[in-house]
């Protein structure tokens, strides 16, 4: 029996086998690109963490601080021993690396600059057991456990404190701040709590 001459019978394509070949090449390109945008967002932080760490454990950082923070914890009225502070309302040593928040007492301070995957903060404590040093501060760096000793402070009993020079750039942000939000509560509140830290009204020493 002969073969029968003619054309052979043309594949069928099948369009909706195309189409779904196509979707599912368009949504493995999106996970492809959300990985890489999740991954260099990771790996970014990861890096602005540690440039972060390396400025607060120089000593150019944390030297201001440690002193700036001791003479705020020694002149401060609070009976609180952690009182929050809007990050708004420490001296320009301790702004100038972005703090969250914080708190501050008579005899301790603690300001925390990232959260997340790491926990950097400076943490400053007085030393109750120094007779011959009474008003000696110690100032550590601390993340997730980790705990390391900075630096050590003595202040002398005239050392000096003024309040509108250690928050005068202070004060012009939260201007700007209640510009524009000046219906915030919140904001006012931190202004409230940080003057009544010091008996202050209206830039006035209430009591001397």
């Amino acid at each position: 029996m002969g073969i029968g001459k003619g054309p052979y019978p043309r594949a069928k394509v099948s369009l909706e086998g195309t189409g779904q070949m196509a979707r599912n090449i368009f949504i493995g390109l999106l996970a492809l690109i959300a990985f890489i945008i999740v991954g260099f967002l990771y790996v970014s932080g990861i890096i602005s963490v540690l440039f972060l760490e390396i400025k607060m454990r120089s000593q150019s950082y944390y030297g201001p601080v440690a002193r700036d923070l001791a003479l705020i914890c020694s002149h401060t009225e609070s009976e609180d021993e952690t009182t929050q502070i809007n990050s708004i309302w420490w001296p320009d040593s301790v702004r100038k690396l972005n703090p969250l928040w914080g708190y501050l007492g008579p005899d301790r301070a603690g300001v925390l600059f990232t959260c997340g995957f790491s926990h950097l903060s400076y943490k400053l404590e007085k030393v109750q057991d120094d007779s011959e040093h009474a008003n000696r501060w110690e100032l550590y760096f601390e993340d997730e456990g980790r705990r390391k000793y900075l630096a050590t402070i003595d202040l002398s009993g005239d050392e000096s404190f003024d309040f509108d020079t250690m928050y005068r750039e202070a004060f012009g942000e939260y201007e700007i701040r209640l510009k524009e939000n000046p219906d915030s509560a919140q904001l006012k509140q931190s202004r409230e709590t940080i003057m009544s830290l010091f008996y202050r009204a209206d830039d006035e020493i209430v009591h001397q």
